[in-house]
């Protein structure tokens, strides 16, 4: 399989390597979770847990109803967690500068349409993190209990993955490639009351699956958890660019790699693990740590023994390790780490055509075993096909991802933006989207410079998951940002404000953005509009609003079921689901999360989507469909 990958890149490369796409395309991807809320049992909020079916069906009847309304509407994937969807508008959305202010309503209709498939007591909540999933008691609806031959849990069941085989067989396969559980540590965040007995905190009733071992966990100073569902099972907004041509993409791809880290700390909103306080305000390194197949001998924890096997320094999902395009300013001291890669495929490669930069990104990610191969696709046309390709490409879940073109679905080169957590409002997602398109739009405009050490990108990735890193920690950042042989190309310790805003507090990351917009002409109204987005962005990195993670602890922290012990109980996860849903529908204001504009000013220009003749929940339920 994977030599007919790199066979299937080689077609693919030299049948698009000249082609260009005029039009630049994007698109966002949305996960979410589905939660039961009872009215009648106001304590109690439980994960949803639902068979593929439930996905299926509301596919093709909103596929039915597109094709008879040509409403743009979305389309719903499956995700790893049987209580996870995945909501992505229909269409991309195309370069038109006023296409960026649809974003928001596009979302707010995905929210629309999906809800109108769940039942009264079922929420669509936009948590990155489900507060309680692996908790003691119980905490999904049907109820289940811990282990399954996928995941072998002690702290939850394999009816937590969706019935998509291949979510089932990539857990699998990562723990019996790597010879044990997955090992997720997370630092626990120490309260006043953090050290007292479980028991005492907490009443365990007669449903209680936990574990001894979790029984103790009070006693460490880690959140300890064992299976691919608590990294994987978690929520976020990724973003996918399409771009002119080859080198667009590569160029794209070293322009947004120095502000993963920066996006990371912005987006950050998830500060709870398996019903506890964590120390961490974001999930990317719990990814990291769930899919993490490397053996012993790769890890380095034990020395190399078996031949062929080399040192690999990070999982599979991880911050990416190298720059990609052929600039000049691309320079060879930045990419310094050592990374393995496949000699031999490196080689297959640069005698194909390739240069050597992608050649060994490429190579680099051919360290890897596939995770899953599926039967039907063991033979196919190499010519046309490149499924084994993506198989490898597509388990490398890396900060961003180099996409190779679709020709028969006219989708040229692209790459995937992909650190952010989600946030709660599609407000909030929505400034995201538009903050990071239009830094993309305006770095390849300008030919912005943001190179620096790759291992300095490391090391901000880790500061990026502190407690309140946007206000407390400084990131590795370039001095000045604009390309040009006179420009300062220092590398500095510098606050979110300092990169946002500049030191000047006009300057920075927003700069770029505001100049760009002068140099296309950007309409007023357009640019009334673009301005909240993006000064939701700037209060963040000032400190003057709060990230959802740091909400979502003061809202704890104040709560009155809260006993300053590190725990979130189903009481509490509860008003936190309820408050976060009387947010997002504009019941209730949370000024210190969102500006007060946010709940005054009214709805932004939108497409039309055409919700008629979408049949509602009743219209479709089944007993597959049905909560348990």
């Amino acid at each position: 399989m994977k030599v007919y990958g790199i066979v299937q890149f080689l077609n693919v490369y030299k049948q698009n390597k000249d082609r260009i796409d005029e039009e630049f395309k994007w698109g966002d991807e949305l996960e979410y979770v589905l939660v039961h809320t009872p009215s009648d049992r106001p304590n109690e909020v439980r994960l949803i847990c639902k068979p593929l079916d439930f996905i299926n069906d509301i596919h093709t009847a909103i596929e039915q109803k597109a094709e008879e309304t040509g409403d743009m509407g979305m389309t719903i994937h499956p995700e790893f967690g049987s209580y996870m969807v995945e909501l992505i508008p229909r269409e991309p959305y195309n370069g038109n500068t006023r296409e960026l202010l649809s974003i928001e309503s596009n979302m707010k209709a995905r929210r629309t349409i999906m809800n109108r498939f769940l039942a009264p007591d079922e929420q669509l909540v936009s948590f990155t993190n489900f507060p309680r999933l692996g908790a003691p008691g119980q905490f999904t609806n049907p109820p289940s209990k811990p282990g399954g031959k996928y995941m072998e849990s002690d702290y939850v069941s394999d009816f937590a993955i969706s019935d998509h085989p291949r979510f089932g067989g990539l857990a699998a396969n990562i723990r019996r490639r790597r010879g044990q559980k997955v090992d997720i540590q997370v630092p626990l965040f120490i309260d006043k009351n953090t050290e007292s007995p479980p028991a005492k905190r907490q009443k365990l009733n007669e449903t209680d699956t936990s574990s001894s071992c979790d029984r103790q966990q009070a006693k460490s100073k880690t959140i300890k958890m064992d299976a691919m569902v608590f990294g994987m099972g978690m929520c976020c907004q990724q973003i996918t660019y399409g771009v002119r041509n080859v080198e667009a993409a590569r160029n794209l791809f070293d322009n947004l790699l120095p502000l993963t880290p920066v996006m990371l700390a912005l987006s950050a909103a998830c500060p709870f693990f398996k019903g506890r306080v964590s120390d961490w305000d974001t999930r990317y390194n719990v990814i990291s740590m769930c899919v993490d197949d490397r053996t012993a001998e790769e890890r380095g924890v034990v020395p190399l023994v078996t031949p062929g096997t080399r040192r690999i320094l990070k999982s599979r999902y991880a911050s990416m390790s190298m720059y990609l395009s052929n600039r000049k300013e691309n320079k060879e001291e930045y990419n310094d780490l050592d990374i393995n890669y496949n000699k031999a495929v490196f080689e297959t490669l640069v005698s194909g055509g390739v240069d050597e930069i992608l050649a060994k990104h490429i190579s680099h990610l051919w360290i890897r075993e596939p995770l899953c191969i599926y039967e039907d696709l063991l033979e196919m046309d190499h010519e046309k096909q490149k499924d084994h390709f993506e198989n490898l490409n597509s388990t490398n879940w890396g900060s961003l991802r180099f996409k190779v073109p679709e020709p028969e679905r006219g989708i040229g080169w692209r790459i995937e933006f992909r650190p952010m957590d989600l946030q709660l409002t599609e407000f909030g997602n929505a400034a995201y989207n538009v903050f990071v398109t239009l830094l993309g739009r305006a770095m390849d405009k300008f030919g912005t410079d943001l190179y620096m050490p790759v291992s300095k990108i490391d090391i901000n990735m880790e500061r990026a998951h502190v407690n309140d890193a946007a206000r407390t920690q400084k990131l590795y950042f370039r001095s000045a940002i604009e390309a040009s042989p006179t420009s300062d190309r220092t590398v500095t310790e510098q606050s979110m404000a300092q990169i946002v805003c500049g030191s000047d507090g006009k300057s920075g990351l927003l700069g770029i953005i505001y100049r760009y917009l002068d140099a296309i002409g950007c309409d007023q109204e357009t640019m009334v509009a673009i301005e909240r987005y993006l000064d939701l962005i700037r209060k963040r990195a000032r400190g003057e609003l709060l990230t959802v993670a740091q909400w979502m602890r003061e809202f704890v922290y104040s709560h009155e079921l809260y006993t300053k012990d590190s725990v979130i109980s189903e009481a509490l996860c509860r008003a936190l689901t309820d408050e976060v849903q009387e947010i997002v529908y504009g019941k209730k204001q949370a000024l210190s999360l969102l500006p007060k504009y946010f709940y005054t000013t009214p709805a932004l220009p939108k497409k039309s989507f055409k919700l008629v003749g979408v049949p509602d929940r009743k219209a479709l339920r089944s007993d597959a469909m049905k909560t348990g």
